[in-house]
């Protein structure tokens, strides 16, 4: 979302439709509630250069979400479903 302080609709296995506000869970908060979203990005990245901790983002999980634009594209050019290949499955961490 352009609107980094607006809720989200998920769709979660098992778990069906839910709406998240940011801060998202799992996630420190940043003190941004709204502005283009590739700045939260970056800001997260930083974080992880200082405080050495892997990103959040992947290249396993960039390409999935290349994959779904482009199947997405062709879905709707052909009127036909396609399949996603990649198994890109987001880590699941702890919370207390």
């Amino acid at each position: 979302p352009i609107d980094v302080g607006a809720p989200l609709n998920l769709l979660r296995a098992g778990e069906g439709w839910q709406e998240a506000t940011p801060p998202f869970p799992g996630e420190s908060a940043t003190g941004r509630r709204s502005g283009p979203d590739h700045h939260l990005g970056v800001e997260h990245l930083v974080e992880c250069i200082v405080n050495d901790r892997e990103p959040v983002l992947s290249v396993d999980h960039a390409l999935h979400v290349v994959e779904i634009i482009e199947k997405a594209a062709l879905s709707a050019a052909t009127g036909q479903r396609q399949a996603v290949i990649s198994t890109f499955a987001a880590p699941v961490t702890a919370t207390a």
